[in-house]
């Protein structure tokens, strides 16, 4: 049985953040994607999104599916995306997917809010 996934919203230094716990599937990824409307940016025009996959224990393609449908709905300017919490196997299959085009990984919550507001700073 997949576990449910909880969804938490945080602002953190201007900074969205999205705290994931349980399973990515295609069940939970549909309700990623219809937690808020993407495709209209974030909250208060806030120009970047972290995600958190510390309590994520399972991602199937279904649920990587989802994953990139989300990260690409910020790109041309909406939000820029980074994520923290990865284990090494899904750092390597998101690189492998191509996933890492559209999403930065960083090692903990603090490089993921200084690096991605960094990294927005300089593509203005």
């Amino acid at each position: 049985m997949t576990a449910e996934l909880i969804i938490k919203e945080e602002i953190k230094e201007g900074v969205f953040l999205l705290h994931l716990t349980g399973d990515i599937t295609k069940t939970s990824g549909d309700e990623l994607l219809r937690w808020r409307k993407w495709e209209e940016g974030l909250p208060e025009g806030i120009p970047c999104l972290i995600i958190n996959f510390d309590e994520v224990q399972y991602i199937n393609s279904a649920g990587i599916a989802a994953l990139i449908r989300l990260v690409r709905l910020g790109v041309n300017d909406r939000y820029r995306s980074g994520c923290y919490g990865l284990s090494y196997h899904y750092e390597k299959l998101f690189t492998m997917v191509g996933l890492t085009k559209y999403i930065r990984i960083f090692p903990s919550e603090w490089a993921a809010v200084d690096g991605i507001k960094l990294i927005n700073d300089e593509q203005k």
